[in-house]
C-alpha cells in the first residue's frame, strides 16, 4: 500500500493563501498522538470525494498541532498584506477552496514504494519571494516520511519491501517474504515506525529503499546499524549468562512491540461526508494517551468491530454519575448478601471466596452506617478484588454510578486494569496516567460529554498525578476515594496526605497489607484521614491509649472494630498447602565473580594495614 500526494490544480490567490495560514496555525491537535484535538484538527482528515469512494484502506496522521507553523502563518501574512494588490483578479475564481486547508488522506496501495505526504510546513503562494500577475508558483514542497524509530531488522527477499509488509497488508494477502529464501536473492531489511503513524502502518525497507525515497532520519539508520555491530561484538566477549539476560529482555521486548498493534479503546470519531465510515481516534494497547492516532474507519470495521461497539455503549450510557443520587445524601438499610450476586463475575466463572463474601458484606455495612474504612487483610487474600466488587455492588445495587477515584501505586496499575476489566466489565474506568500531553487528551475526550456530563464511572490513577493535577482532581466531589498500599499516608505531614485530605468525598476506603507498622502515630494519621471528626487530634488520640502497652489494647481492639478489618491466611485460607522452605544454590556469573574478588581483595588490604598497626 503507498502514501501519495494529491496534486492540487488551479491558482492561489493571496487571500486564499492567507486563509490556509490562518486555518493552521489555530489547528488544534498534535504529532504522533498528542490527541488534543478540536473539532477543526478532525476536520483535517476530511478526504476529496473520489479518495471516500475508494474501497482500499486508508491511513491517518494525527492532527498537527496547535503551535505548527504559528511563526511561517504569520510572517505569511505579513507578506500577503503587501504583496495582495500585486495578484490577478483572475485567482478569485480559484478552484482552491476550504478542503484544500485540511490535510490530504494519503492511501496505502501495494503497487509503489513510496510514502510522501503533504508536509505539514507545506509552501505557500504567499511565501515565494515574488509573484506576477497571472503566474503560477510551482515550488515542490518537502514532503518526505520521517524514521522515527527502527525496531529490528531481518534478511528478507530483495525487492519486498513498503505497504505489502504492513501487519494489515500481511494478514489479508498473506507474507511476501517467503520463509524459506535459500533459492532467493537477499537484503537486509529494517523495520520502520514512521512518524505520525502508528505501529500497524510500520514497514519493512532496505536501505536502497529508504534512500530512494528520500526519507528524513536516515542517521538513525546509521546510528542502529553502528548499535547492532557494538551488540555483535559484545557478545563474542559477554558471558552465557549475561547474554541469556539479553535475549530474555530482547524477547519481552518483542512482545511489547506485538501489544502496540492492538487497539485498546476508541476515544472519539469523526464523521467525514460522503464516506461510510467515520474516522476513529484510536488509544493502543501499552501505549500513552498522546499516542492515539485518528485512524480509517474502515480499517479498524475490519478489524476491531469489538472496540467501536464499546466506544458507541460508553457514548451512549446513561448510567454516568449524577449529583443527585438519592444515596449520597441518605444511605440505605443495610442487606446482608447470603451470596455472590448474578452480575458479579456473570459469563466469566468468577467466585468469590467465603472470607471474600464476608469482607464485602462488611464494607457495604460500614458504607451503610456512614463508616469510613481501612481493609487491612494481609497480602494475598484479595484486597483488590474485594474492593472491586464493592464498587460494583453500589453501581448495580444502589445505582451510584461514581465518580470513584482510585489511587494506587505505579507498579500495581496493571493488576488494577486486569481486575477492573474482569470484575466490573460495564463500568467505564479511565486510567488518567502519562505526561501532560496525555493527560490533556484524556480530559477532552474521556471526561465528559459537551453537556458537562462526566463520561466515566472510575478513574485509575497514581499517587504522583494526583499531587500533579490535585487542583483539577479535587474540583471534582467523589462519591468513593480508594487509596492502594495506603500505608503511604502513615505521615500525616506529607504532601499527598494533605492533598488527598482536602478532596471532597462521599466515602473513603483505605487498602493496606500493614496498617500498623512502627508508631501509634501511624494508625492514628490513617484513622484521622478517614474518619477526621471520629478520631479528632494526635494529641488525643495519645492521651487515650497513652497506657494500652501496659493495660492491654482490649480497648483500642474494641474502638477500632468498626472501622478496620484484619485478616491473616491461616486464619481464612485452609486451601494453601503448609509453607515448604528452599534453599538452590546457584554459581555466580562472571560479573559477579569479579566483584566478590574486588571486596575480598579490599578488605584483605584494609585488614593488613590494621594488623601492622598492631604489631
Amino acid at each position: 500500500m503507498q502514501k501519495t500526494l494529491e496534486s492540487e490544480s488551479g491558482k492561489e490567490s493571496a487571500s486564499d493563501s492567507e486563509n490556509e495560514s490562518k486555518s493552521d496555525s489555530s489547528s488544534s491537535g498534535s504529532n504522533t498522538g498528542s490527541g488534543s484535538g478540536s473539532e477543526s484538527s478532525h476536520n483535517s482528515w476530511n478526504s476529496d470525494s473520489s479518495d471516500s469512494e475508494s474501497d482500499d484502506v486508508e491511513s491517518r496522521r494525527p492532527p498537527p498541532s496547535k503551535s505548527l507553523n504559528r511563526r511561517a502563518a504569520q510572517k505569511a501574512k505579513e507578506k500577503a498584506r503587501i504583496r495582495k494588490k500585486r495578484i490577478s483578479e483572475s485567482s478569485e475564481n480559484s478552484s482552491f477552496d476550504s478542503d484544500d486547508n485540511r490535510r490530504q488522506v494519503t492511501r496505502r496501495t501495494g503497487t509503489a514504494i513510496s510514502y510522501k505526504e503533504e508536509s505539514e510546513e507545506r509552501t505557500d503562494s504567499e511565501d515565494l519571494v515574488e509573484i506576477d500577475e497571472g503566474s503560477t508558483a510551482n515550488t515542490e514542497p518537502d514532503n518526505a516520511e520521517t524514521i522515527e524509530r527502527i525496531l529490528g531488522q531481518r534478511i528478507g527477499k530483495k525487492g519486498v519491501t513498503g505497504n505489502v509488509t504492513t501487519i494489515y497488508a500481511v494478514e489479508e494477502n498473506g507474507d511476501p517474504n517467503p520463509e524459506d529464501l535459500s533459492r532467493e536473492e537477499t537484503e537486509l531489511q529494517y523495520l520502520i515506525k514512521w512518524k505520525g503513524w502508528s505501529h500497524i502502518h510500520n514497514t519493512w525497507e532496505s536501505e536502497e529503499s529508504l534512500k530512494a525515497q528520500k526519507v528524513k532520519g536516515l542517521k538513525k539508520l546509521d546510528n542502529f546499524i553502528k548499535r547492532e555491530r557494538e551488540i555483535k561484538q559484545w557478545r563474542d566477549y559477554a558471558g552465557p549468562e549475561d547474554i541469556d539476560y539479553f535475549e530474555c529482555q530482547l524477547e519481552l521486548q518483542q512482545d511489547l512491540l506485538k501489544s502496540y498493534n492492538n487497539v485498546e479503546r476508541i476515544i472519539a470519531e469523526y464523521n467525514k461526508p460522503d464516506s461510510e465510515h467515520p474516522d476513529y481516534y484510536c488509544k493502543w494497547e501499552s501505549l500513552p494517551y498522546a499516542e492515539a492516532t485518528w485512524e480509517d474507519g474502515a480499517l479498524i470495521v475490519k478489524k476491531w468491530p469489538e472496540k467501536i461497539k464499546e466506544f458507541r455503549e460508553r457514548e451512549e450510557s446513561k448510567r454516568t454519575p449524577s449529583k443527585h443520587c438519592k444515596v449520597l445524601k441518605s444511605r440505605p438499610k443495610f442487606h446482608q448478601l447470603k451470596g455472590q450476586p448474578d452480575y458479579m463475575g456473570k459469563g466469566r466463572d468468577l467466585t468469590l471466596r467465603d472470607y471474600q463474601m464476608d469482607g464485602l458484606n462488611w464494607m457495604i455495612h460500614s458504607w451503610c452506617k456512614e463508616n469510613s474504612v481501612i481493609l487491612a487483610d494481609e497480602m494475598g487474600l484479595g484486597k483488590t478484588i474485594q474492593t472491586i466488587c464493592f464498587l460494583y455492588y453500589l453501581f448495580h445495587t444502589h445505582q451510584l454510578y461514581g465518580p470513584f477515584l482510585l489511587v494506587v501505586p505505579l507498579s500495581t496499575m496493571t493488576s488494577w486494569q486486569r481486575e477492573m476489566s474482569q470484575w466490573a466489565p460495564d463500568m467505564n474506568f479511565v486510567t488518567y496516567l502519562g505526561d501532560v500531553t496525555s493527560r490533556n487528551v484524556i480530559r477532552e475526550y474521556e471526561w465528559c460529554y459537551s453537556s458537562k456530563r462526566l463520561k466515566f464511572n472510575a478513574i485509575l490513577t497514581t499517587y504522583e498525578i494526583v499531587l500533579k493535577d490535585k487542583a483539577f482532581l479535587g474540583a471534582l466531589n467523589w462519591a468513593v476515594l480508594l487509596v492502594d498500599e495506603a500505608h503511604r499516608l502513615k505521615n500525616d505531614d506529607s504532601l499527598l496526605y494533605k492533598a488527598l485530605a482536602e478532596f471532597h468525598t462521599n466515602h473513603r476506603l483505605l487498602i493496606t497489607g500493614t496498617p500498623l507498622q512502627n508508631s501509634l502515630k501511624e494508625l492514628w494519621a490513617l484513622l484521622h484521614f478517614i474518619m477526621p471528626t471520629k478520631f479528632g487530634s494526635w494529641e488525643e488520640f495519645e492521651k487515650e491509649h497513652d497506657n494500652a502497652a501496659q493495660k492491654g489494647y482490649s480497648k483500642l481492639h474494641k474502638q477500632l472494630e468498626p472501622f478496620i478489618l484484619r485478616r491473616v491466611k491461616k486464619d481464612v485460607e485452609k486451601s494453601l498447602p503448609a509453607k515448604v522452605e528452599q534453599i538452590l544454590r546457584v554459581e555466580m556469573t562472571s560479573l559477579q565473580k569479579q566483584y566478590y574478588k574486588w571486596i575480598l581483595t579490599k578488605i584483605i588490604m584494609h585488614c593488613g594495614k590494621e594488623l601492622k598497626v598492631l604489631l
